[in-house]
């Protein structure tokens, strides 16, 4: 695999979109900041210097899985291993403590794959402002980020490579057959998710298919999906 590593740039997403063409092999960029970092649905996400994992994996070869599935459970995996209770958020937020810890952002472009990854690592030295009470980081010593790397994206090949049922373990550490769910602020009952990553489901009237796109779906209490 091919890395290719930034002290900073404006977003390791839109590097990768930029130049998802040029690639003919598996890469991993990295950077120590980001000075215009993306999220879901286009929202910004915030980027401290230094007290993050910022990286986006190139897969030309696309995968045959869901790759949020994978992603997802290979993060809690890895991250459970540093004793860190993370769970899932659906559909792409992670969560310690019940506040939010990082976010995975998927883009395809004919069959390449470009997986955003951001972690918050470390405390940044003003803290997180107005998001302190929905906003945490991982450690409050430092770590050695090359090894987390490594230890991440060899459980994301391990899980493309596997035909192990990747769904049934994010279902198993995401939080939607206990938390409550709203769709277009009403109250519904989650029934099962689907292999695309949607979710089925239901209230007093009828049963129907939802996404994070084209409804406003919001999990427990947390401000945003």
């Amino acid at each position: 695999m091919k890395r290719i590593r930034f002290k900073e740039i404006d977003s390791t997403a839109l590097y990768a979109l930029r130049n998802i063409d040029n690639f003919n092999e598996d890469t991993l960029i990295s950077a120590e900041y980001q000075s215009n970092g993306i999220g879901s649905k286009k929202r910004d996400y915030i980027s401290y210097n230094e007290c993050g994992l910022y990286l986006n994996l190139i897969l030309v070869d696309g995968c045959k899985q869901n790759i949020m599935f994978i992603v997802s459970v290979a993060l809690v995996e890895v991250l459970r291993k540093y004793n860190k209770n993370i769970n899932i958020k659906w559909i792409n937020d992670l969560m310690y403590q019940d506040k939010k810890v990082g976010g995975i952002l998927v883009h395809q472009k004919n069959n390449k794959l470009s997986i955003g990854i951001g972690l918050n690592l470390y405390e940044p030295t003003k803290g997180y402002g107005s998001l302190n009470s929905k906003v945490t980081y991982l450690f409050k010593k430092e770590i050695n980020k090359d090894i987390l790397i490594s230890e991440i994206i060899s459980t994301i090949y391990f899980y493309i490579n596997t035909k192990e049922d990747v769904k049934s373990k994010y279902l198993d550490y995401a939080r939607l057959e206990k938390d409550i769910i709203k769709v277009n602020n009403e109250v519904v009952e989650f029934i099962s998710l689907q292999d695309d990553g949607r979710i089925l489901v239901g209230d007093r009237n009828t049963t129907y298919l939802v996404d994070d796109i084209r409804y406003d779906v919001r999990v427990g209490d947390y401000y945003e999906n």
